[in-house]
């Protein structure tokens, strides 16, 4: 179950996603059971809650962008918020607690891939939740997609950074792993290895 959640986790949060984009006046009712569901079927539920401190910062950033006015919610639905849409804040839910499932071979990788990924994906999501109506866009295209994509290149990254703090046992067992493929590359006895299994193949092909 532990090994095959992280497929059930990436449904629950496309399903999310998809909630909040084409079903906004209804997304938060039914983020709510998805997220509750995710709980009930959890193998993690105190390390998925856990994480659930990291929506200081997420929900902050796009208090911003909605303060700033880099985008809004749709006139349709804004007149069932205060000020943040709840649909949203349920998104960043979902998608903070699959850093331990589905997400979670991120927290592994260098961070310069989080740059990447939060730049690219963070903003075409974003943009693909205005295309469909979740919300608009009040700035012109241009300026939208550079002020998307720079906050998303910090911000991805300083979750990650932040989940590798709340998680210090499996940060550092992490770096070990990195570390000893590392060094094993760069011993001489391993590089000659190779270097005769690579002869031993290429006699081997006629």
């Amino acid at each position: 179950m532990m090994r095959r959640f992280w497929i059930i986790n990436l449904a629950l949060f496309q399903l999310s996603w998809f909630c909040a984009a084409f079903y906004t006046e209804q997304a938060t009712y039914w983020m709510i059971a998805i997220l509750l569901l995710h709980f009930g079927l959890s193998p993690t539920k105190l390390a998925d809650a856990k994480v659930l401190v990291l929506l200081a910062p997420a929900l902050m950033v796009d208090s911003i962008h909605l303060a700033i006015g880099t985008f809004s919610a749709s006139a349709t639905f804004s007149s069932q918020y205060i000020y943040f849409p709840p649909w949203l804040g349920l998104l960043w839910a979902m998608l903070l607690v699959s850093f331990n499932h589905s997400l979670h071979w991120l927290t592994n990788k260098p961070l310069w891939l989080a740059y990447i990924l939060g730049a690219i994906s963070g903003t075409s999501s974003y943009l693909a939740g205005i295309e469909a109506g979740a919300m608009q866009a009040t700035w012109d295209y241009p300026w939208l997609i550079t002020v998307l994509a720079l906050s998303w290149a910090i911000l991805l990254p300083l979750l990650v950074v932040c989940y590798r703090m709340l998680n210090p046992l499996h940060s550092a067992s992490a770096e070990k792993y990195i570390l000893k493929h590392k060094v094993a590359a760069l011993n001489p006895k391993n590089r000659r290895k190779k270097a005769l299994n690579k002869q031993t193949i290429n006699h081997k092909v006629p």
